[in-house]
């Protein structure tokens, strides 16, 4: 898998679970312990390097294994984004 594919996958699959949990992309840059709009950088695939140490805290804020924004999935929650409101 090329380095842009993968990191598509991570970044389809950091949304999916994201939104899975009803959260904000604020809310999980604050649960993530994350500088402001890291999560809306990452997910608008303007940051091009993303570290392990970033994705982990991603992980754990998601209380999944990191491993699993490696997976390519054939379905992704087609939602965007999650308002603060609808929570």
């Amino acid at each position: 898998m090329k380095q842009e594919e993968l990191l598509n996958v991570i970044v389809k699959n950091i949304r999916h679970f994201r939104i899975e949990r009803k959260l904000s992309q604020l809310e999980l840059e604050h649960l993530a312990g994350l500088g402001e709009n890291s999560l809306t950088n990452i997910e608008n695939h303007k940051m091009k390097d993303l570290n392990l140490s970033t994705l982990n805290k991603i992980a754990n804020a998601l209380e999944i294994k990191i491993t699993e924004f490696f997976i390519k999935r054939s379905k992704y929650n087609n939602k965007f984004r999650v308002d603060a409101k609808e929570k």
